[in-house]
């Protein structure tokens, strides 16, 4: 006897993401109406929206990116003042500061803007 199951939860990794761009989508395969829709669906179907978020921060100054140019405040720093930067999925990375009080405020700002039921991506968890 065959037995669908059907799935609890839609987990996607940094695919959504717009060039591996933490706080972005990318535009031609996951526009933000069309996510919103798939969320939709999976809510109405008892389903939950599972998002990865990795605290690399693509450097990308002078890109308009708004978790890079927001947050460099809140980014570690070498002592000199430079940024400490590393290489991961969007290529040359910042990192959050996580000792430094303002840094916490800067990440809540940015899942509270980008992951908004209202205007953003709702999700179900991280």
């Amino acid at each position: 006897m065959l037995m669908m199951m059907m799935s609890l939860a839609n987990h996607i990794a940094v695919d959504y993401m717009y060039q591996r761009w933490v706080f972005t989508l990318d535009p031609e395969r996951f526009p933000l109406e069309l996510v919103r829709e798939l969320v939709d669906t999976l809510h109405s179907n008892d389903q939950h929206y599972v998002v990865m978020v990795d605290p690399a921060v693509a450097h990308a100054p002078n890109r308009n990116y708004e978790a890079f140019d927001k947050g460099v405040d809140s980014f570690l720093k070498y002592g000199n003042g430079s940024l400490y930067k590393g290489v991961v999925w969007p290529g040359v990375t910042v990192y959050p500061d996580w000792f430094k009080a303002s840094t916490q405020e800067y990440w809540d700002d940015q899942f509270l803007t980008f992951f908004d039921p209202d205007t953003g991506v709702d999700i179900d968890a991280l």
